[in-house]
């Protein structure tokens, strides 16, 4: 199932700057963004992927594996469903497209509603767009 803490669905990066001019130290700060802030995963992937090619760098090379690229990347899925799910609730004004981007995260993830504690009847009871 995935749990992430209280506070943490809907977020906000700022001032998030690098201070250094090293593709091996920018892509170790992204491979901690993408851990500490999951829901945008697919943004800090690609800019973790650049570091790397840039430096002509492996995953090895900075200390981490395919394996857990993965466990983030499925970490972030995660974390944006149940954001676009926690959006519908408080902002229901366009419900059926968060809902419609829910469901593209939870596919994207290979998850389930059951991965995220949450039911089809959950589902059909939020808040519709008027």
């Amino acid at each position: 199932m995935c749990v992430l803490p209280a506070g943490s669905i809907i977020y906000t990066w700022q001032n998030e700057v690098f201070k250094t001019n090293s593709n091996y130290t920018r892509a170790l700060e992204w491979l901690n963004v993408l851990d500490r802030y999951p829901i945008d995963c697919q943004v800090w992937l690609d800019s973790l992927w650049s570091e790397l090619k840039a430096g002509n760098l492996t995953l090895e090379d900075i200390g981490t594996t395919n394996e857990k690229i993965e466990a983030l990347r499925l970490k972030g899925c995660c974390a944006a469903a149940l954001g676009w799910f926690d959006l519908v609730r408080i902002r229901p004004n366009n419900s059926d497209i968060w809902v419609q981007e829910m469901r593209r995260e939870l596919a994207a993830g290979k998850l389930t509603l059951q991965d995220l504690g949450k039911s089809e009847v959950e589902i059909r009871s939020l808040p519709k767009t008027v």
